[in-house]
């Protein structure tokens, strides 16, 4: 006779093989090209473009590396963007971005900053409470010729 608890041990260990032969064959599927190769998606800048007393446009500097030997196309990029751990605002993009094969796309993204969000953030850096960093969280939906797929990213930056 079984007991639950023998029962919940061997179903946890079979899981647990299953979802590590899963992610093998995913990392021998994109070596051998079966499957594409995920970009990187990393924040590579900032900069100012106008300051009025509520808002601060920003232009946001997103990198797309294609990691793979096919074209990758990105069909959305949406993202959230943080400075000392406090959200700034949200940005995105719907037109298509093509990126070469084992290469790089940069791509700006005009965003409507808060000045109350920035002034919190500005006191945390003041107050040694956060180190100074930016920070996007996202994801991008890109067509590989497998179909689509929506990629998560969070990536951290320091000037």
């Amino acid at each position: 006779m079984h007991s639950a608890k023998g029962h919940g041990f061997q179903l946890a260990l079979a899981f647990s093989i299953l979802i590590l032969a899963l992610s093998s064959c995913v990392h021998l599927a994109e070596s051998f090209g079966i499957v594409p190769k995920k970009p990187d998606i990393s924040l590579v800048d900032f900069q100012v473009k106008s300051l009025s007393v509520s808002t601060i446009d920003v232009e946001v500097v997103i990198s797309v590396l294609n990691n793979d030997h096919r074209e990758l196309a990105v069909d959305r990029l949406s993202f959230d963007l943080f400075l000392t751990d406090t959200k700034l605002g949200v940005g995105s993009i719907a037109e298509k971005i093509a990126v070469l094969p084992n290469a790089e796309q940069r791509v700006r993204i005009p965003i409507a900053l808060q000045t109350k969000e920035l002034m919190g953030a500005a006191m945390n850096l003041m107050s040694g409470k956060a180190k100074e960093n930016a920070r996007i969280r996202g994801s991008a939906d890109i067509t590989t010729w497998l179909g689509s797929l929506t990629i998560p990213f969070d990536r951290e930056f320091s000037k």
